[in-house]
C-alpha cells in the first residue's frame, strides 16, 4: 500500500510540474500601422538643464495597440574602463515627481507609462485604440557635456511576433536626436514668488 501512494504521490508532482508557460504566450502577432505625427528633442542643452523629449503617435489601423512601447537609446553613454563594476555613466537623468503610495513617499518617473520595464531603455504606455493618438513625454536633465546621439523607436507590444510599421515609409517607426550639451550652466534666476526657477 506504501508503494502505491509513493507511486501516485510521484505521479501528480510530474504532471504538475511542466515546463515554465512562455512569457510571450498569447502575445500579438501581425503588422500594427501607425503614423509618428512629431518628435522633438531641444538639439542645444546646457549642464542641468531640463528637457522634453516628445514623440507623438497615431494608431493609423484598425486594431487596437495592445501595449505601446518606446526605446529610446542615448540616456546614458558607456566608459571604456575595466575598473569599474558597470560602465554605463548618465547623460540624461529622467526626472521624477513625489507621489504617495499607500500613504507612503514614493517618487515617479516623469516618461511615458510612468516606470521603465525590465527592458533597457523600455517604457510602456497602454493599449492605443484605432484612430486615437498619444503623446509620449519625457523630461530629462542633461548631467554630462559633449555631443550625444540619442536612437528611438516603438512597438506594438514588448512580446511576441507583433511588428509596427509606419504608414508613410513602411518601416518600423524610429528615429534619433543628435544633441550638443554644452559645459555652461543655464542662466537662470528665482521668481517674486521666491520659490519658482526662471530661465534667463
Amino acid at each position: 500500500m506504501a508503494t502505491s501512494v509513493t507511486v501516485a504521490l510521484t505521479v501528480a508532482s510530474a504532471v504538475g510540474c511542466g515546463p515554465p508557460e512562455r512569457q510571450d504566450a498569447g502575445a500579438p502577432s501581425g503588422r500594427f500601422a501607425v503614423e509618428v505625427l512629431s518628435a522633438s528633442f531641444p538639439t542645444a542643452q546646457r549642464l542641468a538643464q531640463t528637457s522634453r523629449l516628445e514623440i507623438v503617435v497615431r494608431n493609423a489601423g484598425n486594431r487596437t495597440i495592445p501595449e505601446l512601447a518606446a526605446t529610446v537609446q542615448g540616456f546614458d553613454t558607456r566608459v571604456a574602463r575595466s575598473d569599474v563594476a558597470d560602465p554605463r555613466r548618465p547623460v540624461f537623468i529622467v526626472n521624477a515627481r513625489r507621489r504617495s503610495i499607500g500613504g507612503e513617499p514614493e517618487v515617479q518617473e516623469i516618461a511615458p507609462g510612468a516606470n521603465r520595464t525590465a527592458l533597457n531603455d523600455t517604457w510602456v504606455s497602454g493599449p492605443l485604440a484605432p484612430g486615437a493618438t498619444r503623446r509620449l513625454v519625457w523630461s530629462v536633465t542633461a548631467v554630462r557635456a559633449g555631443r550625444f546621439r540619442l536612437r528611438w523607436s516603438l512597438a506594438p507590444s514588448l512580446y511576441g511576433r507583433a511588428v509596427a510599421v509606419d504608414r508613410r515609409t513602411g518601416r518600423r517607426p524610429a528615429g534619433e536626436f543628435v544633441v550638443r550639451v554644452s559645459d555652461r550652466a543655464p542662466q537662470v534666476r528665482v521668481a517674486d514668488d521666491g520659490r519658482t526657477i526662471v530661465a534667463r
